[in-house]
């Protein structure tokens, strides 16, 4: 290999040298800022995407605004933050209005505190055991007795408590048929204000038409409800 030979072989490994150190401190580099910057675009698009999702829900919602204020509206006449029972008064008075009955007697309980029921299915399982301890042992030969239906469990929402909810006992007294009292009971069921009845209680006529005092008298008593917020009244602190 003469001198010019070997002077190229030195100049294309430089040359290499030369190309390879490049793409090492020239392009590695912008290649891998590429792929980051190609990672955060996929990223944000994947942002933009939940967000288009979002309001796509929240304008959903907004359309259906309105109706929730409706609905939010009737329950809380339903089972208002004050006993009023004014106004249950005047309603029942409207229904019996409405329906041909006329109202004799209106009584008016005071505000209970509600009481959470006890699991029914603990309670079972108490009496269960007390049942199992208090019995004598059976023999082998003896028949087994049936298993004794179980109800379900009790539920209650842990937000209603006996500091915000209560009951209040009403008791109405009306004159008509049958066919009015149960037109009457069906309204005061039916109406803005939640009226759970627990009793239905009849006497004098008979309903048929017959004899000065054929009309009878309906007495329904039952429960109406109240639902304050501790927190809203509550003194602001400081």
């Amino acid at each position: 290999m003469n001198r010019n030979k070997l002077m190229l072989v030195l100049a294309a490994v430089a040359a290499v040298a030369i190309i390879a150190g490049g793409l090492l401190l020239g392009v590695h580099p912008q290649l891998a800022q590429a792929a980051a910057d190609r990672a955060q675009r996929s990223q944000i698009d994947k942002t933009n995407d939940v967000n288009r999702a979002e309001l796509a829900r929240l304008a959903k919602e907004q359309q259906q605004l309105p109706t929730l204020k409706s609905d939010l509206a009737a329950l809380r006449a339903s089972v208002p933050s004050t006993a009023d029972t004014a106004a249950f008064i005047r309603e029942l008075n409207e229904v019996a209005k409405t329906t041909g009955v006329t109202v004799s007697n209106i009584a008016t309980g005071d505000p209970i505190a509600y009481t959470p029921p006890m699991s029914t299915a603990a309670t079972s399982d108490t009496e269960a055991t007390a049942a199992a301890s208090s019995s004598p042992s059976r023999t082998a030969s003896a028949a087994p007795s049936p298993a004794t239906p179980q109800a379900p469990a009790a539920v209650t929402d842990p937000q209603i408590t006996s500091a915000n909810f209560s009951t209040i006992q009403m008791s109405v007294a009306v004159t008509g048929s049958y066919d009015q009292a149960l037109a009457f009971t069906s309204g005061l069921q039916h109406g803005p204000r939640l009226f759970l009845v627990n009793s239905i209680a009849s006497g004098g006529g008979s309903g048929n038409g017959d004899g000065a005092d054929a009309t009878p008298t309906w007495t329904l008593s039952g429960l109406i409800f109240v639902l304050s917020n501790p927190a809203a009244s509550a003194p602001a602190n400081g």
